[in-house]
Order: structure tokens, then C-alpha cells, then sequence
């Protein structure tokens, strides 16, 4: 008995324990090797930069408790990593070779680059310089990946770097603060508010990385980063803004302050109802995120902008072709614009995420058989991403009847057809023949059909406005009784500040009911027509179309 007595509390007390154990969070070893302001050791010992930080988000979603393991350098810091010592090692650039012997985090954490930093206090080369660069010590590590990079950076611009050899970082910046030399080829991240850039070259994501048999712990951090990716999408931006605010602002080359000296005002091409990017207030001005980001560059730069409301989509692209607009507001890269198409495209300042909405509860995994509505316009790249992360899933697209172009013109045909052809196709799989479609799937199709001319009509309504300025917005007839169409219209005159008039739902009788009803008692009166009655109202119409 006494001995069943110890099994049993034995077993319990394993059982607990391990109950304990598997509550406990996992222990991820990290290297930490100085690497500018994204490792960086502070005035007391600690550790912290832009990688703790990023980190620490990381981990509250993966459950994981942190432990950072010391390195001089990222050379020790990657024979820790190779050797097993740590589990997660960054930042690290992917090429063919590294993707072959670690695993890589889905997304990257940041971006990086190469960098030619000087002196903050040296006035003598400015931002891009490229005879002067030809001419200057520039330091740089021997058998550092940068160095080949920057190599190509020289001959692309037409000069020859002359390379003063270091085996070490901190031998290197040594030589540059005693001006031995008289700037630095090296990564973004080790600038500090000491230094100036005087080029950038080499742009990278960097990444975390684990060793390929740490199934576990990657899982856990691909997913913890795409948490952070779409919950919190501006982490990376405030990071960046906290540890390299310095770098923000850019020195400008010698072309590029003569140019903003003669600049005229620049005219920029903008939607008129695009809110929040672009809008215009009660007093028709526009407003909105991207005016804010024109203001900020006027500020920053000195150069000046003026603004064009356009209606029409697609207006930007005619107006800068007819050379009425120097700029588009904002354009989104994919294929059609570009490098590849029609525009030259800057650099980006904004990103935004595709969502989706759906009933309460809607599981979104990627094995879920699911019908997503999309616009027929959809871009080539979100259709792409969406098509990849639901294989399973059904994309049904309607045309949008508005035409395109500067036209406030309507054609319902070919919103009709792909309607037509989405039910037949739909009847062939479910195997019903000319039967009647499911509740829900009517449902769907009634709601995208909806969706799709509401908006259509929204779309050339702010069109007429841009062209037609008017504070008074009338919706009659049978038509407005479509109580989402009314509350679309609403909205929008509310965020073009103009007014909103629709008779009560009583009103709005619909024009075939009210024909119909007509014809009722035409019928019970005894009237009948013969097969020469015509379309035309009265004779008058009649004969002044020419028919009699």
C-alpha cells in the first residue's frame, strides 16, 4: 500500500511538473554583437538599438523569453550561431548561399543599405559628389560584401574609389575621426549622429534567422512577424524615426540645389474623393495624408506645389501625359507603371495592406474554402498575394460599369455578362442544372452586384463634382429607393462637404412598377395597341425624332 502511495504521488508530482514545464515560455538565444544603433551597448552596459526593441514585440506574441548571448563582432557572433550556441541570429541579408544553410524569417524585419559616410562637420563634399569621391581615402574592411557593391556603385557613376584597408570596424571609424581618411564604405546601421551620408547603394531587407531542424522556433517567429506586419504595420517606421532620425533628412547634391533654386511651382495631380490619402474640404481645397506629405516636403525642401482635383479614373495618368500635371499625387508600382510602363516612379512613402471583411466569426486560414468579392480592377500584385495565401478559395470579380476615361458615361453590359457567366458556372459545379441557387449564394451575388454599381455611381458622381463644382446633390427617381445607395451618397457628400437632398422611401416609386401599374388600367379601361405602337411618349416626340 505504501508503496502504491509513493508510485502514485511520484506520478503526480511528474505529471505537475511537466504541466509546470509546459506552461513555462521558451527560452530563444539571441547573439548581440555592436552593429551601430541596432546593437548598440548604452552608457550603463545594457544592451538596446532598434533589434531589442523589434525583438521584445517578437516575443510577447511568440510567448518567448529572451536571452542575448554577447559577441565582440559579428564574425564571433556567427560562430556562435553556426556552432548551436544561439538560436536566432540578425541582421542578416539573404543571398543564394545563406538561404541554402539557414532559415529564414517569412518577412524582414528592416531594410538597410550601403553607405558612404563622412564627418558631420565636413563641408568640403556633399551629398553625391562623384568627382570629388574619385578623389578622396575612403575606408573600407578588406573581404567585406559592401566593398564589391560599393565597387559597382563607382563604376556606375563613373569613378574609382581609392580604398584604405581595415581589418576592423572600430579601427576604421578610429581612421575616420582622425581623419586619416576622409570617409567610410560600411552599412547604414553603423552611422551615428557624428557622421553625414554622402551616398546610399546596396539596398537590402535584412532578416532573422535560425538554423533549418529549428522547425519550432520558426514557426513561432514567422508567425509572431506577421502578427506585428498587419497589426502593427508602422513599428518599423517608428524605429527607424527613434534609432536613425539623424539619417532622415538627406544632404543634397550640388545638381539638386540648383534645381531647387529655379524650380517653378509644381502642379500634382490628386482624386478628389480618396479619403483619407486625398479629399477636398467644405472650402475645396485639398486635404488628406498625401497633401500632408507634399507640405512636409515643401518644408523640408524648399520646392513648392500646387494642387489638380481629378474626378475621372485613370484622370491623373491623362492629365501628365498631356503635360497638364508634372506629378501624380500618388501611384501604386505595379505592372503598367514603373520601370515598366508609363511612369517614373520615386521611391516609396507609403504601403498599405489588402483586408479583408467578412461575417463575425469568418475564419480566414489558408486551407479555407472561401468566396472573396474583389473590385475587377483589382492590382495584378494583391490578386497575386491573394490567390497564393488562399489556394482554396473562389475570387469572383464583377466589372465595374463606369467607363473608364474622361467620360461620366455608363455600360452595364459587361457587369450583366460576367453576372450571367458567374451563375452559370456556379450552377455547373453545384451540379443544379436551371434549378435555383442556394439562399446564400444569392445572397453573395445580390450584395457584389450591389456593391459594385453603388460604388460605380459614387465614382462618376465625385467625377461630375470635380468637373461640375456644386454644393447640392439631388438623388430621385425609382433609383432612390436603394437604401445603399443612399447612405453611399451620403457619405460622400459629407466628405465633399456639400449637401445631400433624397426624397422619403415613399417617393421613390420605381419607374417600371409605376409603368406597369399605368398599364393596368389602360387594359381594364379596353385600350389596346396595334403593332405600330413605338417607344415615343407622344406623336409630337415621334415626329420630332423623325419617325412620322
Amino acid at each position: 500500500m505504501k508503496k502504491t502511495s509513493v508510485l502514485i504521488a511520484f506520478l503526480f508530482a511528474v505529471v505537475v511538473c511537466a504541466a509546470a514545464y509546459a506552461d513555462m515560455p521558451r527560452t530563444v538565444k539571441v547573439g548581440f554583437f555592436p552593429s551601430g544603433r541596432f546593437n548598440v551597448y548604452d552608457s550603463s552596459g545594457n544592451m538596446t538599438g532598434y533589434n531589442v526593441d523589434y525583438l521584445a514585440h517578437v516575443a510577447r506574441r511568440a510567448g518567448w523569453r529572451v536571452e542575448y548571448v554577447r559577441a565582440d563582432n559579428w564574425s564571433a557572433a556567427l560562430k556562435m550561431f553556426e556552432a548551436g550556441k544561439t538560436d536566432i541570429l540578425a541582421p542578416v541579408q539573404l543571398n543564394p548561399e545563406r538561404g541554402k544553410r539557414y532559415a529564414f524569417s517569412i518577412y524582414p524585419s528592416g531594410n538597410t543599405y550601403g553607405a558612404l559616410i563622412t564627418l558631420s562637420g565636413n563641408k568640403d563634399i556633399v551629398y553625391e559628389d562623384f568627382k570629388k569621391f574619385g578623389e578622396i581615402k575612403i575606408g573600407c574592411l578588406k573581404n567585406y560584401v559592401l566593398r564589391e557593391e560599393f565597387k559597382s556603385y563607382a563604376a556606375r557613376n563613373g569613378f574609382v574609389p581609392r580604398f584604405v584597408d581595415f581589418r576592423t570596424p572600430p579601427a576604421m571609424f578610429a581612421a575616420l575621426a582622425s581623419r586619416e581618411v576622409d570617409a567610410v564604405a560600411t552599412n547604414l546601421t553603423a552611422m551615428t549622429g557624428r557622421h553625414k551620408m554622402l551616398a546610399k547603394f546596396s539596398p537590402a531587407p535584412f532578416y532573422y534567422v535560425t538554423q533549418k531542424y529549428n522547425s519550432e522556433v520558426l514557426r513561432e517567429l514567422n508567425e509572431a512577424v506577421i502578427a506585428l506586419k498587419l497589426e502593427d504595420p508602422d513599428l518599423e517606421n517608428r524605429l527607424n524615426r527613434h534609432y536613425y532620425g539623424f539619417q532622415q533628412t538627406y544632404p543634397y547634391s550640388r545638381g539638386e540645389l540648383d534645381f531647387i533654386s529655379g524650380a517653378p511651382t509644381l502642379n500634382v495631380a490628386l482624386p478628389a474623393d480618396n479619403a483619407p490619402l486625398s479629399y477636398k474640404n467644405k472650402e475645396g481645397g485639398m486635404c488628406g495624408i498625401i497633401p500632408d506629405i507634399y507640405a512636409l516636403a515643401s518644408r523640408e525642401s524648399g520646392l513648392r506645389f500646387t494642387f489638380t482635383a481629378m474626378g475621372m479614373p485613370g484622370g491623373e495618368t491623362a492629365a501628365i501625359k498631356a503635360g497638364d500635371v508634372d506629378l501624380i499625387g500618388a501611384a501604386v508600382n505595379y505592372k503598367g507603371n514603373g520601370v515598366d510602363g508609363e511612369l517614373r516612379l520615386t521611391s516609396p512613402f507609403m504601403t498599405s495592406s489588402t483586408i479583408f471583411a467578412g461575417k463575425p466569426g469568418l475564419c480566414f486560414t489558408s486551407d479555407s474554402r472561401l468566396k472573396i468579392a474583389v473590385a475587377d480592377d483589382v492590382s495584378p500584385a494583391s490578386e497575386k498575394n491573394i490567390r497564393a495565401r488562399y489556394p482554396n478559395s473562389e475570387m469572383i470579380k464583377f466589372p465595374s460599369p463606369a467607363l473608364r476615361g474622361d467620360t461620366f458615361d455608363f455600360s452595364f453590359s459587361g457587369l450583366k455578362t460576367a453576372v450571367i457567366n458567374h451563375v452559370h458556372n456556379l450552377r455547373q459545379r453545384l451540379g443544379i442544372g436551371d434549378g435555383p441557387l442556394p439562399e446564400e449564394e444569392r445572397v453573395r451575388i445580390a450584395a457584389s452586384f450591389t456593391d459594385t454599381v453603388t460604388e460605380a455611381i459614387a465614382e462618376k458622381v465625385s467625377a461630375a463634382l470635380a468637373e461640375y463644382p456644386s454644393d447640392k446633390i439631388v438623388l430621385a427617381g425609382g433609383v432612390a429607393a436603394n437604401s445603399h445607395l443612399r447612405k453611399r451618397l451620403e457619405k460622400l457628400c459629407a466628405s465633399l462637404g456639400a449637401s445631400f437632398f433624397v426624397p422619403e422611401i415613399g417617393l421613390c416609386g420605381d419607374n417600371a412598377a409605376m409603368v406597369a401599374a399605368q398599364g393596368y388600367y389602360e387594359y381594364k379601361a379596353g385600350k389596346r395597341a396595334d403593332e405600330s405602337l413605338n417607344a415615343y411618349a407622344s406623336e409630337e416626340a415621334a415626329e420630332t425624332a423623325g419617325i412620322f
